[in-house]
């Protein structure tokens, strides 16, 4: 149940998990540039070996504050088990001109620019999915679902029905129409094909298995 475990706050997780440093290798990047502002990603990887799966891992936050840092210990435990993370800085509301489409891109963007780097990496780009907590869980999700490689989302507490949100005036949830909601609620985007869906509650023995 490793990944159920990972669930709560920061302090929790790192007070719970020791990670082998020695079994992780991290890189960093900006990978994007907007005006006013960077944005950053980290690559935790296997120290060794080849084809690892992918799990690009989006902080939570409000959509307002937060960065890749926050998603540090989980991203870097499952790369000591044999899963490279991804962690994802992406446009908040907090930032100039930004939008939560924006931030969609973002996470698309990041993806790309980590596939480019494939080789690299030493990742098998057939095999990734995304995870994240809070508003980190409702833009994994919209990115996942709008993504067919998707193999697995891994939401906790996060949005799935913005309608059920509320909505928002501020323009980084811009237009806020009915219709965009319907566009950024994941309960309304879920094909019959869907990925693998897990939300909230996991139990999970052998996480590996869930990109293969």
């Amino acid at each position: 149940e490793m990944l159920r475990s990972l669930v709560g706050s920061e302090m929790c997780i790192r007070d719970r998990f020791e990670i082998d440093e020695q079994k992780v290798r991290t890189k960093h990047f900006v990978y994007r540039s907007h005006e006013g502002y960077d944005l950053e990603m980290y690559i935790d990887l296997p120290a060794s070996g080849s084809g690892f799966p992918v799990l690009f891992h989006i902080f939570g936050g409000g959509w307002t504050s937060g960065t890749p840092e926050r998603v540090e210990v989980i991203s870097k435990y499952l790369a000591s088990l044999g899963i490279a993370g991804v962690r994802v800085g992406h446009s908040l509301s907090t930032h100039p001109g930004a939008t939560i489409a924006r931030a969609f891109d973002d996470i698309n963007y990041a993806r790309q620019y980590v596939f480019r780097r494939a080789a690299e990496c030493r990742i098998d780009t057939t095999r990734y999915g995304y995870v994240g907590g809070s508003s980190g869980a409702h833009l994994s999700a919209v990115s996942a679902l709008h993504d067919p490689g998707t193999k697995v989302l891994v939401g906790f507490a996060g949005v799935y029905d913005y309608n059920m949100f509320g909505g928002d005036d501020k323009p980084y949830f811009a237009p806020n129409t009915a219709e965009f909601k319907r566009e950024i609620s994941p309960a309304s985007m879920i094909p019959v094909s869907s990925p693998a869906v897990f939300l909230s509650l996991i139990h999970i023995s052998e996480p590996t298995r869930l990109l293969s």
